[in-house]
């Protein structure tokens, strides 16, 4: 018969659970405060503010730092070609060359050279430009104050109407508490005037 494996006639060797025998590698050591720099103490030197040292304006995720030139001026922020699509600029420009072309030209007609009917014709387009321009932004801010007025005002109306709800529900509820007790004094008077009588008595 096959003897029983699980009891084994010699006793397991015990491990080994001291520090160095769990350390990794035999030179790890704990940290003490001074093993990296040869036992010998040094003092540590507050660097100087990194925002006054030179190349303070280094890009560090190393890039470089653009060149301020008038090419990258004109690439900066949103292209030259869509200003058009800011608000308020395209009725300015319209209304400007309107107002140019109709100065010019009746400077023209009425006798002025090319050159200075040229001038009148440019400056009444920047004029004309200008004036669109602010009374846009003056009728943008007009209309934003009025519909900020407009949603106070449906706030407000909504706070009242809110209110007025729940002073309904409280009338409602002071009603209904009101017929409740009649009610039970109705039925308390009942149940008095009923005592004395036989149940199968009617009168």
């Amino acid at each position: 018969m096959a003897d029983d494996t699980r009891q084994s006639s010699s006793p397991a060797p015990r491990e080994d659970l001291s520090r160095e025998a769990l350390n990794a590698h035999p030179e790890n050591k704990a940290f003490t405060g001074n093993q990296w720099d040869d036992g010998k103490s040094k003092t540590f030197n507050v660097p100087a503010n990194a925002n006054s040292m030179e190349g303070g304006t280094t890009h560090t995720a190393g890039g470089q730092v653009p060149d301020v030139t008038l090419w990258n001026a004109l690439h900066a922020g949103r292209p030259i070609t869509e200003v058009h699509k800011q608000p308020c600029v395209r009725d300015s420009y319209m209304v400007g060359i309107g107002s140019g072309f109709a100065a010019g030209g009746l400077r023209a007609i009425f006798g002025a050279s090319v050159w200075k009917s040229c001038n009148w014709a440019v400056g009444s387009a920047a004029l004309g430009s200008v004036v669109m321009y602010q009374y846009c932004q003056y009728r943008r801010h007009a209309e934003k104050a009025g519909m900020t007025r407009a949603v106070e005002i449906l706030h407000r109306k909504e706070i009242e109407k809110q209110s007025r709800e729940q002073r309904k529900a409280k009338l409602r509820e002071e009603r209904r508490e009101a017929k409740d007790k009649e009610q039970d004094a109705k039925l308390a008077e009942l149940k008095r005037n009923a005592e004395g009588k036989p149940w199968w008595k009617a009168w």
